[in-house]
């Protein structure tokens, strides 16, 4: 329960912007979605420091592309982006992952931390850890990039309707996807680069040969 509670926390801290935005927005509509999302992220923001903690990259992200896309539909009076907005936010989104490799800390290596702290279960930083962190993100950067490029195809292709339908199935099937294999295959794959020879660990050792 405990495990539970936490997980639900975390995603409300970093995922608060973006639901609260959408929640309301199908609700009430685009301006109370906007200013309930402005007042929801500053409360966010001063609870952070209060408690002095970090402002986490992805929660400023979060803020970001939430108010971004708000006040540009809100501009248009409409949803003006709605045919492509999932291309740019896919876009977007693989900036900002990418971005993070440039850092001392990935992206991906923030999100096992923080869910690490949020289930009370330890993660082991060490340089294979880390290695696969930042080879995790890479891989959803070009992800993002890839599935950005197949959503403008689809958008241009097909009718609205069908185009949202196609891109429905697609984009969830590939998100869980990519999102099991990252979560509950990190050990097989960090013991198969380590066999490889492709670890921190063992780079430079002979690979392991295959029985």
């Amino acid at each position: 329960m405990k495990s539970l509670v936490g997980i639900v926390a975390w995603i409300l801290r970093d995922f608060g912007p973006l639901l609260v935005f959408y929640v309301t927005n199908h609700l009430f509509g685009f301006v109370p979605a906007i200013i309930v999302t402005v007042l929801w992220s500053v409360a966010e923001v001063t609870i952070v420091r209060l408690r002095k903690q970090t402002v986490t990259a992805f929660l400023k992200f979060s803020i970001t592309v939430t108010l971004l896309f708000g006040v540009v539909d809100l501009y248009f009076k409409g949803p003006f982006l709605f045919r492509y907005e999932a291309v740019l936010s896919n876009v977007v989104t693989g900036v900002f992952f990418g971005l993070t490799l440039r850092g001392d800390k990935s992206i991906i290596q923030e999100f096992a931390e923080r869910r690490a702290v949020a289930t009370g279960k330890s993660v082991p930083i060490n340089p294979d850890t880390i290695q696969y962190f930042r080879l995790c993100s890479g891989v959803w950067t070009v992800y993002f990039f890839l599935k950005a490029a197949v959503y403008a195809w689809i958008a241009h292709r097909y009718e609205l309707e069908t185009a949202l339908a196609i891109r429905l199935v697609v984009g969830n099937v590939t998100f869980y996807a990519l999102l099991f294999t990252s979560i509950f295959l990190a050990r097989p794959i960090i013991l198969l680069l380590r066999r490889l020879g492709l670890a921190p660990s063992t780079r430079g050792q002979p690979a392991t040969p295959s029985r």
